[in-house]
């Protein structure tokens, strides 16, 4: 199918602007750059209430802002980490998201701002994850969290935090996560795609921004087979059901839909909702992207039916 018209005036229009692809900024163009997607992802939606709060993770305080609906707790919890290529994004950038996932699943929404490479390479934000967590598992009560109901979700790096998680609570014996939503997750660090090739350049992400990634965020050798950078190399029995989302103007496409198989292949319930239309990073588009608003829609009917399920 042909690319959304939308996405392509988009991308016309950073081509015109004179946008680098993110391997030719520096770090700090990077993170400057990103912080202009919050005026695509549309209007800013009141939620219940919004909390910001500080928790100890590896002897620093962690960021993170807890979002409510309008309705009577104690709430199920969508525990969010946002993308970045683990190198950019922040609470802020992605706050319109957030407020967006918590109006449409009735859930509160707890946004993580985890540390960042290359100052804080791996695996400082998996386990900033980890300790968001079990934070909300031994201190949710407190915060009108219901912690025996908890959902993660994440998109690109963000999805590879998400559902590398699941596979640790998992081996941890808990806490229990009941689903996870994976957007276009980064899912086999040094794996060989087609779509890597096919859409390597010209379509927001490119191949060489996602070495530019690995490289800061892991250094420059790692194990690629080590299930906490390449989750799809890891034991994927007994994972929560997985509500996946691909696109197809991509170069991770392959390896993400690569991934639903597998969790498929072990035995996970699996929902592949592929986007052949879209590029990587059409969720932070939804004020500008019509389609967007869709896939939100569907995230959120995934998890509704999740929740029905275990109440």
């Amino acid at each position: 199918m042909s690319l959304d018209k939308q996405c392509s005036d988009l991308l016309n229009s950073f081509k015109e602007q004179g946008v680098k692809s993110f391997n030719e900024m520096s770090i700090e163009e990077a993170r400057l750059t990103s912080m202009g997607f919050v005026e695509l992802q549309g209007i800013e939606e009141p939620v219940g209430k919004v909390i910001d709060t500080l928790i100890d993770s590896d002897n620093i305080k962690l960021p993170l802002r807890v979002y409510y609906p309008k309705s009577k707790g104690p709430h199920p919890v969508l525990l969010y980490f946002h993308g970045g290529g683990f190198i950019f994004g922040n609470i802020q950038l992605v706050d319109k998201i957030a407020r967006c996932l918590c109006n449409l699943t009735g859930m509160a929404v707890v946004s993580v701002d985890y540390r960042k490479a290359p100052e804080n390479p791996y695996p400082a934000a998996l386990n900033d994850a980890q300790s968001s967590l079990n934070w909300i598992a031994a201190e949710g009560s407190k915060f009108d969290l219901d912690s025996k109901r908890i959902a993660v979700i994440g998109d690109s790096a963000g999805g590879n935090l998400a559902t590398v998680l699941t596979q640790i609570a998992r081996d941890h014996k808990g806490p229990h996560i009941f689903h996870q939503v994976l957007v276009y997750p980064v899912t086999d660090a040094k794996g060989v795609y087609s779509s890597r090739k096919e859409f390597g350049t010209g379509y927001l992400l490119e191949t060489n921004d996602m070495h530019w990634f690995f490289k800061n965020y892991l250094g420059d050798s790692f194990d690629e087979n080590n299930p906490h950078i390449s989750p799809i190399k890891g034991n994927l029995v007994g994972l929560p059901s997985a509500t996946i989302i691909s696109a197809g103007y991509d170069p991770l496409r392959d390896e993400v839909e690569s991934y639903a198989q597998a969790l498929k292949g072990a035995g996970v319930d699996v929902n592949l909702i592929k986007n052949p239309t879209m590029i990587h990073g059409f969720i932070w588009m939804k004020g500008v992207v019509s389609h967007a608003d869709k896939v939100f829609k569907m995230i959120a009917d995934d998890l509704k039916s999740k929740l029905k399920e275990i109440s």
